[in-house]
């Protein structure tokens, strides 16, 4: 089986690595990558980069109108203007990404143009509850955020104390990958142990995964009701962040999260491994903690991720190529 898997995810490799041979400005070819490629720009808040952890008896919290408690239990501040929130939702985790503008001690906070508030940070008047790095975060915020299948508002006007963590991933490569990423396109390349069934894959511009429901179904790739549901969404931004942060930002509202790492950085050789925050309601079929993620260096500011995972049901290999910009 290692070695059927083994082959098949080689053949995967091959067929996407072909495939975006001509997206790659500068005709990287492969994993022939540069240090003078990918991200060559320094976030605007690159000595601001932090994650915000909030004790639960801190933890500010609203019961919605169908009686679910929404705690706000966390807060990270991205290189690239991102601020994601950690909020705990009837007991399981959720992230929601937004737009972030620095306004001495407020962080404004907006999706789509449209305002969501702000928080304010100032010293911690107590520091026997979080330690020596706590801060006092002052929430004003009101935004929508999915539960149970359905947008509801959320409020915080709240005062809580934060533990602040700066914990960095700083290694030869790793400014290269960081950034805010928009998605320019995908494509889905299925292969098969089975050597009697001819590869299948399909393109998609931009974030939308909804062509992938159609490709698998088509060549009798399970997709259950729970698969259909989080790959009917489309990718707004992916976010690699140097406090270890990965995050997929989806444009009907809310976003996975991941803890990220390098497995092999050399300059023929990248690769990175994800950790979801919540394996059991983040990611989707084609994206998940099992899933082996190479990158590729572009020219112009750009990177390639190639995500290939073994479907053991399906006896196949799905390698999704991302081109990022």
């Amino acid at each position: 089986m290692k070695k059927l898997f083994f082959f098949a995810l080689m053949l995967g490799m091959a067929v996407c690595n072909f495939s975006c041979s001509s997206d790659d400005d500068g005709g990287n070819g492969g994993n022939n990558n540069s240090g003078n490629k990918g991200n060559q720009t320094e976030g605007i808040y690159a000595d601001k980069v932090a994650e915000y952890k909030i004790p639960e008896n801190e933890a500010p919290e609203v019961i919605t109108d169908d009686n679910i408690k929404v705690q706000l239990t966390g807060f990270n501040l991205t290189e690239y203007g991102k601020g994601i929130l950690e909020l705990v939702v009837d007991g399981g985790i959720n992230y929601e990404t937004f737009d972030v503008v620095i306004d001495g001690n407020k962080y404004l906070l907006s999706q789509n143009g449209i305002s969501a508030g702000f928080i304010e940070f100032a010293e911690a008047k107590t520091k026997t509850r979080a330690g020596s790095n706590a801060v006092e975060l002052k929430f004003h915020l009101s935004f929508q955020h999915e539960v149970n299948g359905e947008m509801v508002p959320i409020t915080f006007d709240n005062i809580a104390q934060a533990q602040q963590v700066i914990d960095y991933v700083n290694t030869t490569y790793t400014s290269n990958i960081t950034n805010a990423w928009g998605l320019e396109r995908m494509k889905l390349t299925i292969t098969f142990d089975d050597k009697s069934k001819t590869p299948a894959s399909t393109n998609t511009q931009g974030g939308d995964l909804r062509p992938f429901i159609d490709l698998a179904k088509k060549n009798d790739v399970t997709i259950s009701e729970k698969d259909e549901k989080e790959l009917t969404r489309t990718i707004t931004s992916l976010i690699i962040d140097k406090s270890k942060l990965f995050v997929l930002e989806y444009a009907e509202g809310g976003s996975d999260a991941a803890t990220w790492k390098w497995v092999t950085e050399n300059e023929k050789n990248l690769a990175i491994g994800i950790k979801l925050k919540d394996g059991k309601t983040m990611g989707n079929k084609f994206f998940n903690d099992d899933s082996q993620i190479t990158v590729q260096l572009r020219d112009n500011g750009k990177i390639n991720l190639i995500l290939s995972t073994y479907l053991e049901d399906d006896k196949c290999t799905a390698s999704l190529l991302v081109n990022l910009k």
